[in-house]
């Protein structure tokens, strides 16, 4: 009688290392990350993960894309925020009422956008009472996943108090950063959280002749990322709160800049020709990776400066100078109105 044959061993199969099973998931499309989340649990922290949407973000193709944001409701008391990611070209040549409505994506009462980086939108939410409150959330529009909300900031909430947020990618340490500088007319406390954190980190306060100033809308002067670092326009030898209003001269003006991994602060000036103060206050932004200032002048023409050297003042360039009329747009000069904004530089 011959022996059974010895049992059928099992072939284990080869283990890849996260950070290749990592590579390989960044060259699929989003559509199919989404199917991939539900494979196992691991594949889905991988997915959901800061790292994974650095690396996703630059295997995409670049090109200029913009978060547009729709408030959807009639009452005051109540705001309901939609947002959705809309290349530039195809608004360009499309009218935006062919954005379908399918593309929008509810963000969740009382949120507004602080920023973009990499890919990951920062949403900010807060509640202004005899205590103000204030809380952020990670949104990634690709997947359509939005993290846990954050813990709480309190501060009082009265005329004098400012908050400025910024949301960037601190190089050193690998980790996407939101900071939050509590601001009153004498110095500003600043603290930051990132994903990992349970909690606000009390970065110290400020001790700096400038204050960012006080936006009287929403996300009105938060930080612009560029470089490592966070830039707000502030106010110099200011007296009372750091509002505009109080502005007298273009000389009390002044760009402040945090450095995310080195936690220092540096300041620099603003273009030496913009020599008159405009009615709206400037606007900061980025275009082709350098930091720009844009305001009004004269109440009739529209202009763009460039920074084509980040961080020196000597470099700012003239890049833009357009009338309002050759816009077709008629502006009317109110501190509530929203100014006019570059969209993307072709």
């Amino acid at each position: 009688m011959e022996p059974p044959p010895p049992p059928t061993q099992r072939r284990q199969l080869p283990h890849l290392p996260e950070d290749v099973v990592m590579l390989i998931l960044s060259f699929l499309p989003v559509k199919s990350l989404m199917q991939f989340m539900c494979v196992c649990r691991s594949w889905n922290s991988l997915i959901t993960s800061p790292k994974f949407a650095k690396l996703k973000y630059l295997r995409t193709p670049k090109y200029a894309s913009i978060i547009l944001t729709v408030d959807d409701t009639l009452d005051p008391d109540m705001t309901i925020i939609h947002a959705a990611p809309c290349s530039v070209p195809s608004l360009l040549s499309l009218p935006l009422s062919a954005v379908s409505e399918d593309s929008f994506i509810p963000i969740m009462d009382d949120y507004y956008v602080v920023g973009t980086c990499h890919g990951l939108v920062c949403l900010a939410g807060s509640v202004w009472e005899s205590e103000g409150e204030s809380w952020v959330k990670f949104w990634n529009p690709e997947t359509r996943i939005t993290s846990e909300r954050s813990p709480s900031l309190h501060f009082n909430s009265d005329l004098t108090v400012a908050l400025n947020y910024g949301f960037g990618y601190d190089c050193e340490n690998d980790v996407y950063k939101i900071v939050a500088l509590i601001s009153d007319s004498e110095k500003a406390r600043v603290k930051d959280f990132t994903m990992a954190d349970s909690c606000w980190r009390d970065m110290g306060s400020l001790s700096f002749p400038a204050l960012p100033i006080a936006g009287s809308i929403t996300n009105e002067n938060d930080g612009i990322y560029i470089n490592g670092t966070l830039n707000w326009l502030a106010l110099c030898n200011f007296s009372g709160e750091n509002a505009w209003e109080e502005v007298t001269a273009v000389d009390q003006l002044v760009i402040l800049s945090l450095d995310l991994g080195k936690e220092t602060y540096n300041q620099f000036g603003l273009p030496v020709g913009l020599d008159e103060l405009p009615k709206l206050k400037p606007v900061l932004g980025v275009l082709r990776d350098c930091l720009y200032l844009c305001h009004d002048y004269k109440t009739s023409h529209f202009v763009l400066w460039q920074m084509k050297e980040f961080g020196n003042a000597g470099s700012w360039t003239p890049l833009l100078n357009v009338s309002h009329q050759h816009l077709q747009i008629e502006r009317v000069f109110e501190p509530e109105h929203h100014p006019i904004v570059p969209m993307c530089m072709s």
